[in-house]
This record gives structure tokens, C-alpha cells and sequence, in this order.
């Protein structure tokens, strides 16, 4: 990588941790379609973000130990189990499809994903009890293999607990903590093992996002998050668009 490259990555992974820390999610929403926008693969983002995830989710339930629902993370964990191997085959199908198509298919994605933040806004649309659970759980963990960003089903699933700010975040970053370690296994048994170096990449630049993680959590109930999530969504919508055409 030349030196411009590294501090353009630093930059991204450092504003993906700020995001995350702040709402609770949003490193890999923030940070892959970025990354596959600087010419890295989509596999290759997604292995340079997850140990970043992995990290920054152990420091931020370290630091909200007494808020982690460890029972309703189990819950949404099994079936996020199941569902990650079937986005990862996906992922290697589309992978060897070509670069054009993988672009696509992640502009589409970050664009659903936008929508479905947008649909949570709706209290009808909450996802509540076990049933809510495995629903949750089961496109989290697919979308989690196929795009690395799974977030987006876990909130609906968080909306429908009248839980605290914090306990709401710690929720999220116990569920990312518990699956990151699977999903690197089967990424790297299912896609080669040359992305082990990505992985070593990304973890190459955890100090940066550590950092921000440490200071960006302790402004989490301080900031207002719903400007902060209109001034990223508007960002990743023109990602989006920018994946999909290509221009």
C-alpha cells in the first residue's frame, strides 16, 4: 500500500468506528462500500473490517458490562449461526462472477440497508418475541455473509425492547462480538487462504479504531443520533448509487 492508501483507509475505518460507537453499528456500512470503491475486492473489505468489528465490539462491551443482554443476544446468535454459512457460499459465487456484479449487488445491498433503517422508524414494523428473534437473526447472519453488514436486521429486532440507549448499543456489540470470530473461519476455509493477509491488514489499523471507539462510545449518549444517522444515510446513498452505476 503507498502511503496515501493508509491514510485513506486509517481515515475510513477511524469514521466506521465513530459511527459504530455512537449508534451501536455501522462500521461495515460505513467502511466496505468505501473500500470496494478504492478498488479492493469485496471479500477483501469485508476481511479487512471484521477484525476491526471484533475488537471495537470487545472493547465497547468491556466498557458496558452491566448492559449486556446476554440471553437476547443468545437468542438472535443460533440462528445467525445457521443463516452466515449461506451468505459466505453466496459471497464466493458472486465474487468469481466478476468485479462489475459484485459492485452492484453491494450498491443494492447498502441501499436496502438504508431502507430498512428507515423502516424502523415505524413501531409496526419491530420484530418482537422468539419469532422476532430468529427472524433477526436469520437475515442478520445471511446478509452478514454475503455484503458484511448485517446490522440492519438486529435493530428492528432492538426496537422492540424498551431498553436503554446503552443497553440497546451493548446489545448489537455483543451480537457482533460473538459472530465475527465464525464468520472469519468460514470466510477464509470458504474463499481462500491468501485473505488472511487482508485480515492481518485490517488488523494492522485496530489502534486507530480503538481509539476512536474508546472516545466515540463516551459520546454515544451525548450526541444526537438521529442527525448523525440523516448525515450518514445521505452519504451512503450517493456510495450506493456510485457502486451500482459506476460512472
Amino acid at each position: 500500500m503507498t502511503p496515501e492508501q493508509i491514510i485513506l483507509t486509517a481515515a475510513v475505518l477511524a469514521f466506521g468506528a465513530l459511527v459504530q460507537s455512537v449508534i451501536g453499528f455501522g462500521l461495515g456500512v460505513v467502511v466496505i462500500p468505501l473500500l470496494v470503491w478504492g478498488g479492493w475486492t469485496l471479500p477483501e473489505a469485508i476481511c479487512m473490517v471484521l477484525p476491526n468489528v471484533f475488537l471495537q465490539s470487545l472493547l465497547n462491551c468491556w466498557q458496558n458490562q452491566a448492559e449486556l443482554p446476554w440471553k437476547d443476544a443468545v437468542e438472535v446468535f443460533i440462528p445467525r449461526v445457521i443463516s452466515l454459512p449461506i451468505g459466505v457460499m453466496l459471497l464466493q459465487f458472486i465474487s468469481e462472477a466478476g468485479e462489475s456484479l459484485t459492485r452492484q449487488i453491494l450498491g443494492v445491498g447498502l441501499i436496502l440497508m438504508l431502507v430498512l433503517q428507515q423502516m424502523t422508524r415505524h413501531s409496526s414494523l419491530k420484530l418482537q418475541g422468539r419469532t422476532g428473534a430468529i427472524l433477526a437473526g436469520t437475515s442478520s447472519g445471511f446478509l452478514a455473509g454475503l455484503i458484511g453488514m448485517g446490522g440492519a436486521p438486529l435493530v428492528f429486532f432492538v426496537m422492540g425492547k424498551s431498553w436503554s440507549n446503552a443497553r440497546q448499543r451493548a446489545f448489537l456489540w455483543l451480537n457482533f462480538l460473538l459472530i465475527v470470530p465464525l464468520q472469519l473461519l468460514i470466510m477464509g476455509i470458504a474463499l481462500g487462504v491468501d485473505l488472511t493477509k487482508t485480515m492481518g491488514l485490517g488488523l494492522a489499523f485496530s489502534p486507530v479504531t480503538l481509539l476512536i471507539a474508546w472516545w466515540g462510545s463516551r459520546l454515544g449518549n451525548a450526541i444526537s443520533n438521529d442527525r448523525l444517522r440523516l448525515c450518514m444515510q445521505l452519504f451512503l446513498l450517493l456510495i450506493g448509487a456510485r457502486l451500482i452505476f459506476w460512472w
